[in-house]
């Protein structure tokens, strides 16, 4: 679309050479001094260098001292020092008057009638009279296309940072074992042919891997603690350590690198119970978890116990009675674990340091920096009317100080603007009217960009555990 302009400055400039008024007139000094476009009826000069005043008059004329006088008392501005008989002298047409070695006369220009002096300055007052010529009007334009021009330039400061992690291994060496039962350590065992242990004091009667720990009562009551061997297998492998005392009336059983299980226990005063089949735990009588503390049972506390958690209903008082190991000077401790867990010890890696995420932007600053405005100037058309002007003829450009009375159109062929910018303007009489484009636009510079490296951010460490089970 086009651009109709609106704020587009436009002077009125009157010509330079306006004309003084009709009447008797006043002028300051200078030199030269502009008298006017006509050629004046008369010039009276005062001046330092003068013996009173002298009158320049146009050749041939016959006016007089007592004229001068009259039309300069009936005029405004009369200084103090005027007097009808000041000291006064005539010259006439192209004569030069001479005071004091200085010349003054009156001549004609290029653009009117002028009073000269040589040297310096007519240093006080002129007094003219003239007639002004009739002066056709004229219409006249001038244009400034100046445009001004900023380039913003930018500059962009970005902090990149990235993410380390150390990671450090730890694994864990455990042993896993099934059906673990426990013993007094330093136990001895015989197998038969058939691979069954002989009769002792370490596995159970008619088992052949379910072992016990007969323990001496009176010791374990003055405060004596026994060493346990956690066994395990038909050969009653031992595969872990333990200890037991007595604290308050109970058993405290103590394991020795145990990683993690599920265990129950039974103690008993006096007495082994056991199944016929020599397997204790069938009975459904362990209370399985992780407590340590064992309560010891008398025969009338186990017959007691409740028998909802066994597998298959028993006759309790023969497990208690003639099928059962009695010996009232010894505590018999069982164990049972499904699973047990034991600590094999374990393995810390060296801290290894990755980098968990690549680095990226995480600050940025712009910085604009603008250079101008500059001054430029652009092309432009003036044409005669208003409307369409596509298929006018543009005016000269440099004879746009003398045209025609009218309406006229100005194209302004702004190279950032999609479209030239458009202005109607009306000439004026006797006014230069000068149309000012000024527009201002800022265009797109240079763009730097600046990166800084920051230090990655080293997280906490990470921590991997690894559990590898052993034999």
């Amino acid at each position: 679309m086009k651009k109709v302009l609106t704020m587009v400055l436009v002077i009125a400039m009157v010509a330079a050479f306006a004309a003084p008024a009709l009447a008797a007139e006043r002028i300051e000094g200078g030199n030269p001094v502009f008298l006017g476009l006509g050629m004046p009826e008369y010039v009276l000069f005062s001046d330092g260098q003068i013996d009173g005043v002298i009158v320049w008059l146009p050749e041939g004329s016959d006016l007089d001292w007592d004229y001068v006088c009259n039309d300069i008392n009936s005029s405004k501005g009369m200084p103090g020092w005027w007097s009808n008989n000041l000291k006064n002298d005539f010259f006439y047409g192209e004569e030069r008057y001479t005071a004091k070695n200085h010349d003054f006369w009156v001549a004609q220009g290029e653009d009117g009638w002028y009073a000269y002096k040589t040297g310096d300055k007519i240093s006080n007052t002129l007094w003219v009279r003239g007639e002004e010529p009739e002066v056709p009007d004229w219409f006249g334009i001038e244009i400034d296309p100046s445009i001004y021009v900023t380039t913003v330039n930018t500059r962009i400061i970005e902090k990149w940072q990235g993410e380390e992690t150390p990671y450090q291994t730890i694994t864990q060496y455990v042993a896993q074992y099934d059906s673990t039962t426990l013993t007094k350590a330093g136990y001895n065992v015989e197998f038969d042919s058939k691979n069954k242990v002989i009769g002792n004091d370490v596995v159970v009667p008619g088992s052949n891997h379910f072992a016990y720990a007969k323990l001496d009562k009176a010791a374990l009551e003055s405060g004596e603690s026994f060493d346990l061997a956690l066994v395990n297998g038909s050969k009653v492998n031992e595969v872990g350590t333990a200890s037991v005392s007595m604290v308050d009336g109970k058993l405290v059983v103590e394991f020795d690198a145990v990683f993690s299980g599920t265990y129950g226990f039974v103690a008993a005063d006096g007495f082994l119970p056991y199944a016929k089949n020599g397997n204790i735990h069938s009975l459904g009588i362990f209370k399985t978890g992780s407590s340590m503390d064992v309560e010891i049972l008398t025969k009338g506390s186990y017959q007691d116990k409740d028998k909802k958690a066994a597998n298959y209903d028993k006759d309790w008082a023969d497990i208690t009675g003639n099928n059962a190991i009695s010996d009232s000077d010894y505590i018999y401790l069982y164990m049972h674990a499904n699973p047990i867990t034991f600590d094999r010890g374990n393995d810390i890696s060296e801290i290894e340091v990755i980098e968990t995420k690549e680095p990226e932007v995480v600050w940025t600053k712009t910085i604009t920096n603008k250079v101008g405005p500059e001054q430029d100037w652009i092309e432009f058309e003036v044409y005669e009317g208003l409307g369409d002007y596509s298929e006018k003829e543009a005016l000269d450009n440099n004879e746009l100080s003398d045209i025609p009375e009218g309406w006229y159109t100005v194209v302004f062929n702004d190279p950032y603007l999609d479209e030239p910018a458009i202005i109607a303007i009306e000439a004026v009489a006797n006014e230069m009217l000068k149309v000012t484009y000024g527009e201002g636009h800022s265009v797109p510079g240079e763009t730097t960009t600046k990166r800084i490296d920051l230090p990655n951010i080293i997280n906490p460490l990470e921590t991997i555990y690894k559990t590898v089970y052993v034999k």
